[in-house]
């Protein structure tokens, strides 16, 4: 009917295309209001640009550096002698950085005080941290963290009655280190952060509950600094022990909206509660699950058990961890996203009852577009999946009446669909090692990054869904053939593959199984629909009501909650995982694409519209031929003669599909041609423990048993695309991990790393004093009870409970020392020990004639030159 053409199917065209852009559009863009004062941004705008001035990383630990400017300028604007002004205190607060900070006061009364942790991580802390092996140490390791604390009304009243601060508390957290210069990660935070405690103390706003800000440092290295803020400080009267409500704010790039990606386990109450605070910030369970997929870490992790939310924007990945996360490339929007989430957690918190935020049981939560955020206890997902099997039991009891549909034909649908996603999923990774290989062809990637590419825009993620649903017609269309089924059957079918994975994951991982959940019941709720209603719209409408593509509905309300989750996976995740990540888009996709043989029709008259072709026509001619010799004598002759013809066009499924899935790889390929420049962050996971190779040509000097070798390493795949042309005789060594060539020239090194041993001490001479950085590994150590270590009249002692292998990180610039070992035995073993030194650029290194000329051949490029780096690596293991 005329109905049907002119409205219903406009209609679902443009909500499809509607809530398609706003699915995108929540992943790529959260909200923010503007509830500050004037100078709130160009503040935090002020803030960046001294932060990111210069890098901050291990390597200004040694002799002060930009790092330490940072946090001298971050205390200076924090206690309110620089920025800002703050109530004139009676006297500076108790501190010595580690166990006491006394609240400083004003008027006898509790005031915003702000002090520095300056302290050593313990081996007790040390043994805390889950992002290292339980044999490793890292020795005599200094933090600097900052804590600003805020007491509130509870605080004030019970320190006026007893001298203590017993109030709950609300911590804000970020980490003001870097890997390079760290301008989203985490300046942005620090900045945000630092200007909401500004606009706090000015605005004069004073809440029930003591507020928290703790600027960590070291969390690039391994979260050192919030560990030894949550086991060490003690100060402001065990003020962690207080903490209610925990908050972490950092970056995984440049783009992407506000993400809360992680709370604790027991959040049921927390996410019901934060659920009428969010507004339009992106929430998923989903993403929580999808982190921990992922090899990174932040401070969120010293929460533990504690009530808490962990922010980051995820996108514009390509900048995390390298030297383009610079002043430049900072995503203001992102900025005001940051502050006012915060703004919006201390002024919904401020006054409640921080313990009604403890509970057992988790919670399954997401946020559906800008409109609202849905979260509810776990054990509703079981409730979900019951419901769930009761609507599909109905479904069975109403069809043996109403014979609608036949059980065999769906479940061959199933099957169908089944088949159609494996061989989708298989030419999709055919597909990218094809793509990947030209382009690596092409010189964007490297062509041993391909397996480790960890890029994604919209084009690239648009290009692969398209031509995910050019294979996926393809099969289809063959399919269909092969297990005699229509399209109707496969869209039923792919409707109880929704349903199997909605029941399994309501009852197995609820926190997954909202996404299958919702479009299960409505894709039922259509079959139900479609059961009693079939005969009587046929009757009515003379029309089948398979015409209308019902199942299409659930798939189009449902894009607000799957796209933003397929948009998160496929940016943080490696590029190679994108086909399966593809596997929800195609589920999705099961409710209308069988149906692409109804376009059939419709292209093959726009085809007939084209000019007509021509073609050349063999025929079998039949005709009178006049016989030379004897005129007027004929002849019937039968021959084969050749014809131009015009013709109709025809269009072809396979030519379609072909086209589709062409321009589909064209785009792709386009998309990702932009992946990045020399010191963007495209293939490999680079971190601050591993910086010497970012960027790199290092110089590896390695002793053995068997003698001593020299080499030049290029471990950053990224930067090798670039040097390739300009370096010659390099291999892939896969025992380094990197490319790397036999170079036996000297380079004028003037002494080398040594171990001696007398009776139960080791001394250690590292080649550079100042400034190198060993890593120590020691075998055989299952007797030894104590490592002693001994700077001049400093001793430090760390216990070994019986490990046969132990691993000291030793900080940089900590130079000679003596290591002492205590044994049960009494007796002094012989240790296996494998000796690491890293010292970043070295004058002897950047001397070598090769990398001289890579200089000289990019002196020019400013995309490139200035990101050059060398290092210098000596390595030797022994027995002693």
């Amino acid at each position: 009917m005329k109905i049907f053409k002119r409205v219903y199917y406009p209609v679902m065209a443009v909500l499809f295309a509607l809530l398609l852009i706003f699915g995108f559009v929540d992943a790529y863009r959260g909200s923010s209001k503007n509830v500050f004062d004037d100078g709130f941004m160009p503040n935090v705008n002020k803030h960046l640009e001294f932060m990111t001035s210069d890098s901050r990383n291990i390597y200004q630990h040694v002799n002060g550096g930009h790092l330490e400017e940072v946090r001298e300028y971050l205390v200076n604007y924090l206690s309110g002698s620089e920025g800002f002004t703050l109530p004139t205190d009676e006297g500076e607060p108790d501190d010595d950085g580690n166990d006491t900070a006394q609240v400083a006061l004003l008027g006898g009364v509790p005031a915003a005080t702000t002090v520095v942790q300056n302290a050593v991580l313990r081996q007790d802390t040390l043994e805390k941290i889950t992002v290292f092996d339980d044999n490793e140490i890292i020795v005599e390791k200094e933090v600097n963290n900052i804590i600003t604390y805020i007491p509130g009304k509870a605080s004030k009243a019970s320190y006026a009655e007893s001298g203590a601060l017993k109030g709950d508390v609300i911590m804000f957290m970020a980490h003001y280190d870097s890997v390079k210069y760290g301008a989203m990660d985490n300046a942005s935070s620090v900045a945000t952060m630092i200007e909401n405690v500004r606009y706090l103390i000015e605005s004069e706003k004073e809440y029930e509950n003591d507020l928290l800000f703790v600027f960590t440092d070291s969390e690039e290295e391994g979260m050192y600094g919030a560990y030894a803020f949550a086991n060490q400080f003690k100060g402001f009267d065990d003020v962690y022990s207080r903490v209610k409500l925990g908050t972490n704010f950092d970056s995984l790039g440049n783009g992407g909206s506000l993400v809360m990606f992680q709370s604790n386990k027991n959040n049921v109450k927390l996410i019901t509660s934060y659920a009428g605070v969010n507004g339009g910030t992106f929430v998923s369970s989903v993403a929580d699950f999808v982190y921990n997929t992922m090899s990174n870490f932040t401070d969120f992790e010293i929460y533990g058990d504690i009530p808490s939310l962990n922010f980051a924007n995820v996108g514009g990945t390509k900048i995390y961890h390298s030297a383009i996360d610079n002043l430049e490339n900072v995503n203001p929007r992102t900025l005001k996203e940051q502050a006012y989430m915060m703004y919006k957690l201390y002024n919904a918190y401020g006054n409640s009852d921080l313990d009604a935020l403890e509970a057992k049981g988790s919670a399954v939560f997401f946020s559906y577009l800008d409109i609202m955020t849905v979260a509810y206890p776990s054990y509703v997902s079981y409730i979900i999946g019951g419901v769930t099997l009761l609507l599909l039991a109905a479904i069975i009891i109403v069809n043996r009446k109403k014979k609608a549909f036949g059980w065999g034909k769906t479940l061959s649908g199933a099957l169908t669909q089944l088949f159609a996603l494996v061989g989708t999923v298989v030419a999709l990774f055919a597909s990218y090692f094809i793509i990947t290989l030209l382009l690596s062809l092409f010189g964007v990637v490297q062509i041993r990054a391909i397996t480790a590419l960890r890029y994604m825009n919209i084009g690239v993620l648009l290009g692969a869904m398209v031509l995910a649903g050019a294979f996926a017609v393809m099969f289809y269309i063959i399919l269909k053939k092969a297990m005699n089924v229509k399209a109707s059957d496969i869209v039923r079918g792919n409707a109880l593959i929704w349903t199997l994975f909605s029941v399994i994951l309501s009852f197995a991982m609820p926190a997954l199984s909202y996404l299958f959940a919702f479009t299960a019941l409505l894709q039922l709720v259509v079959m139900l629909v479609y059961t009693i209603f079939k005969d009587k719209f046929k009757a009515r409408f003379n029309q089948d009501m398979e015409r209308l593509f019902l199942y299409a509905w659930p798939m189009i309300l449902s894009l607000p909650l799957i796209l933003p989750v397929i948009t998160l996976a496929s940016t943080i995740l490696s590029a190679m995982l994108v086909p399966v990540i593809m596997v929800l888009f195609l589920l999705m996709a099961g409710a209308i694409l069988p149906y692409a043989n109804y376009l059939k029709p419709a292209l093959d008259k726009v085809a007939k519209k084209l000019p007509a072709r021509t073609v050349r026509v063999q025929r079998t001619v039949t005709e009178q031929v006049e016989d030379e010799a004897k005129k007027g004598k004929f002849t019937t002759v039968t021959s084969k003669k050749i014809f131009k013809e015009k013709i109709e066009r025809n269009y072809k499924n396979r030519f379609g599909i072909a086209v589709v899935g062409v321009l589909a790889g064209l785009v792709i390929i386009f998309s990702a041609s932009f992946v990045g420049s020399f010191n963007a962050y495209v293939a490999d996971s680079q971190n601050v423990r591993n910086i010497i190779y970012d960027g790199s040509i290092v110089y590896l000097w390695n002793k053995t048993d068997s003698g001593t070798t020299t080499s030049l390493v290029i471990k950053d795949k990224t930067a090798y695309k670039y040097f390739a042309p300009y370096v010659k005789g390099y291999k892939w060594n896969g025992e380094e991990a990197a490319f790397t060539k036999t170079y036996n020239d000297s380079i004028g090194l003037s002494s080398y790393p040594s171990v001696t041993k007398s009776d139960d001490t080791y001394t250690f001479t590292p080649y550079e004093v100042a400034t190198g950085k060993m890593t120590i590994t020691f075998t055989g150590t299952a007797s030894v009870t104590e490592f002693t270590f001994i700077r001049g009249d400093e001793e430090v002692t760390y216990t070994n409970d019986g490990k046969d292998e132990r691993v000291f990180k030793i900080p940089y610039g900590y130079g000679q020392f003596n290591l002492r070992i205590t044994t049960s035995s009494g007796s002094t073993p012989t240790l296996g020990i494998s000796y690491v030194e890293e010292v970043l650029s070295s004058n002897l290194v950047e001397q070598i004639d090769e990398i001289e000329e890579l200089r000289a051949n990019f002196a020019g490029d400013d995309s490139v030159a200035p990101y050059i780096s060398t290092g210098l690596v000596l390595r030797y293991t022994e027995s002693l």
